[in-house]
């Protein structure tokens, strides 16, 4: 019998074809942690640089630091909502969340939101793109009200520039835009430090960085200084092209890119501060636009360069929004993938006891060894919970099924809508500043929190952990908050137009 044993052990593995095994040989596709930060980065890092001054100079540069500083860990821990939320309920991208949390509304709100905000972002690039560039164009003696100055020329031919990119079906493939990006961006701020050093004429109006004026403009302001901090929006989605999709990634990736944003946009506010006094631009270029010289140019070259890099990344966020709603409505691929997804859930219930994911994944341990010794019959349980294992996971990514023309036709629309706003459209202050206010309060505050309460509650979740117990007190004070930002943050908004 030892004997028996010992050649059975020495043979060689079997592996069987589609069997556990031979998945873990094929190799994974996707970003790694460095990239899936420089993602999360490049998301976001050019519209602060563009805008964050301007806020701060209104806010008060004191203030805007610590406010910058208190969000820090307040957005990480709104991304653990988010990933604590997933491990729950088995949903990994916010419009599953949001038709758990919400039913079918919440799968067209959220990725309303996602679409309009995120492409309106695009709108606003390509305005930079087309003022900067025709500065540019000026400085080598073009005629800025020549054809080949005018928005039309400039933005649409970066637009044909990126069309190749903005049709990608993965963000992996976008990966190297973040890293050129951040290193576009050093070289801005490097330039601009030098710039800040060496200029002969002070400030008109020197900044008094205590001062802070609370009125209608100071709130109307603020959701700039939150959404340049903003990756909730985009998290899922970038989140989704890691290669080793774990938490831990999740919030190091976050973390790092919260550390690298805070960083980036308290020197641009104080260098800006410096340079420019109280005399900046809503578009921080514009404050630079009438200067002479070689540094003043090689900023606004590079500047150039940091709105293109950043187009495809914040496009195929906004674009996912509408293609998942356009899927919505043509095939419902989402309302069916939650209605198996929760009979799934419902029929696990009747098989097993699940106390908390823990006790769930010992279980599964516990199935794995009886499968092989083949009594899978003595245990009807946990043969419930082997069905359980083996049954497909909710796709975040069911869009991507859809016929390939349709995919084609919902971002050509797209892409064309962002340029033909860009070019006729003047002043997008007070449509975006509500947009802004309304994706910020749902994305970084009312979203995560909901999220979690609800996953907790539909699941029956234990809060064992003191870390599980204070994440969900912190849920309720985002849920609160988020909603007096969205109604308070409007409010100003609208009366600061008016």
């Amino acid at each position: 019998m030892v004997n028996n044993q010992n050649s059975v052990s020495s043979s060689p593995p079997q592996t069987v074809e589609g069997s556990p095994k031979e998945e873990k040989v094929e190799k994974k596709s996707g970003m790694g942690l460095i990239f899936f930060t420089l993602t999360l980065i490049s998301i976001r890092v050019s519209g602060g640089i563009v805008g964050i001054s301007y806020a701060a100079e209104h806010i008060g540069f004191l203030l805007t630091f610590i406010l910058q500083t208190m969000y820090l860990p307040l957005g990480v821990l709104s991304c653990w909502m988010f990933l604590k939320a997933k491990d729950i309920t088995g949903r990994a991208s916010l419009s599953d969340l949001g038709i758990y949390s919400y039913g079918r509304t919440g799968i067209y709100l959220f990725n309303f939101l996602i679409a309009l905000g995120n492409l309106g972002f695009i709108i606003i690039f390509l305005i930079v793109f087309g003022d900067v560039s025709a500065n540019l164009l000026e400085r080598l003696g073009v005629d800025r009200n020549s054809f080949l100055a005018s928005r039309l020329c400039t933005q649409g031919f970066i637009c044909i520039v990126l069309l190749y990119f903005v049709l990608k079906k993965e963000m992996h493939s976008l990966r190297y835009f973040g890293f050129m990006q951040i290193c576009i961006c050093m070289i801005f701020l490097i330039i601009f430090l030098i710039h800040s050093i060496v200029r002969d004429n002070p400030p008109t109006g020197k900044v008094d960085i205590l001062k802070t004026r609370f009125n209608i403009r100071f709130f109307a302001v603020l959701p700039t200084l939150f959404t340049s901090h903003g990756f909730q929006s985009a998290y899922f989605t970038a989140f989704s092209s890691l290669k080793n999709k774990t938490n831990r990634n999740g919030i190091l990736g976050d973390l790092f890119g919260r550390i690298t944003l805070y960083i980036v946009f308290n020197i641009t506010i104080f260098i800006a501060a410096a340079l420019y006094g109280d005399e900046i631009e809503k578009n921080l270029l514009k404050s630079n636009a009438t200067e002479e010289g070689i540094l003043p140019a090689l900023m606004e070259f590079a500047f150039v360069l940091i709105p293109t890099l950043t187009i495809p990344g914040i496009f195929f966020v906004g674009k996912e929004g509408a293609l998942i709603i356009f899927d919505e409505i043509t095939r419902k691929s989402y309302s069916k993938q939650n209605f198996k997804e929760s009979q799934k859930h419902s029929k696990s219930a009747k098989v097993h006891d699940i106390e908390n994911l823990e006790n769930f994944g010992e279980r599964r341990n516990q199935v794995d060894n009886i499968h092989q010794e083949n009594n899978l019959d003595l245990h009807p349980n946990l043969k419930g919970i082997q069905e359980l294992n083996n049954a497909k996971t909710i796709n975040p990514k069911e869009y991507l099924n859809m016929k390939p023309g349709y995919y084609y036709l919902v971002t050509i629309i797209c892409y064309l809508s962002v340029l033909i706003l860009s070019v006729t459209v003047q002043d997008v202050t007070f449509f975006f500043g509500v947009v802004g206010s309304t994706l910020g309060s749902f994305s970084m505050w009312i979203g995560p929190g909901s999220f979690f309460i609800m996953a907790v509650h539909k699941e029956k979740y234990k809060l064992d952990s003191k870390l599980d117990k204070l994440t969900y007190a912190c849920s309720y004070f985002y849920v609160i908050f988020g909603l007096m930002c969205l109604f308070g943050l409007n409010t100003c908004v609208i009366l600061n137009i008016i």
